[in-house]
């Protein structure tokens, strides 16, 4: 299906809203997605090439979810329909 998110996306999306990650004061997009793959690492238990690599494919998976809508970039919560998939 087209709407569906990736391992990524879903990891990241779950990470802000369970670890209630707050949007950043620069209401940068990318600050908000560092915080997430933070979380998303240390659960994954990785070691220095997982974070480079969760590293360069964070940018596109944060447009994913605000794009397809499913995370509110300004309250950094998820949407009815990123709660929706949340709860699959």
């Amino acid at each position: 299906m087209a709407d569906e998110l990736d391992d990524l996306e879903l990891a990241i999306l779950r990470a802000i809203v369970n670890w209630r990650i707050e949007p950043p004061e620069t209401g940068n997009r990318h600050d908000l997605g560092m915080a997430a793959i933070s979380k998303v690492h240390v659960e994954q238990g990785g070691g220095t090439d997982d974070w480079y690599a969760l590293k360069q494919r964070m940018p596109h998976a944060m447009e994913t979810l605000i794009l397809r809508g499913y995370l509110d970039e300004d309250t950094a919560e998820a949407t009815p329909k990123g709660r929706a998939i949340l709860n699959r």
